[in-house]
């Protein structure tokens, strides 16, 4: 008897010993669900922060789509006026090919990847420039 006292003391000091590193396990698993759950709610936060940012940027883009489309558009308004020489605010065949010729200087150092049509740019030109002018500033 006093033998099964002695296995039972020992098997209740190990079910105690186990019983304490289980407790242990398990205050480290409840820090490390803690820990995932902050990691979740840092994500999720971050992932809001990264769309917000990345609608702004869009908006930023057309912005600066439209800046360039008035800048060009101003360009050329100035460029047909300078090659306008007589100022009748309709180009002659050798007023066509000098703002051709500045033009495709100005486009070929934006876009080197695309080339002007220079008969449908001139036949475009026949057009009184205050048509072209008005449409110009309507696309702005």
């Amino acid at each position: 008897m006093e033998r099964e006292l002695g296995q039972y003391k020992e098997q209740n000091e190990r079910l105690h010993k186990t019983v304490g590193e289980l407790e242990g396990s398990v205050k480290n698993l409840q820090e490390l669900e803690q820990t995932l759950k902050e990691i979740k709610m840092m994500e999720s936060s971050t992932l809001d922060e990264l769309e917000v940012q990345l609608q702004e940027q869009k908006e930023i883009e057309d912005q600066l789509e439209d800046n360039l489309v008035a800048e060009i558009c101003q360009n050329v308004i100035s460029i047909c006026l300078a090659v306008d020489k007589d100022g009748d605010m309709n180009l002659s065949d050798d007023e066509i090919a000098l703002l051709i010729a500045k033009i495709q200087v100005g486009f070929n150092s934006f876009s080197a990847s695309r080339e002007m049509n220079k008969d449908n740019f001139s036949h475009a030109c026949k057009i009184p420039c205050i048509v072209i002018f008005s449409l110009l500033v309507a696309l702005q």
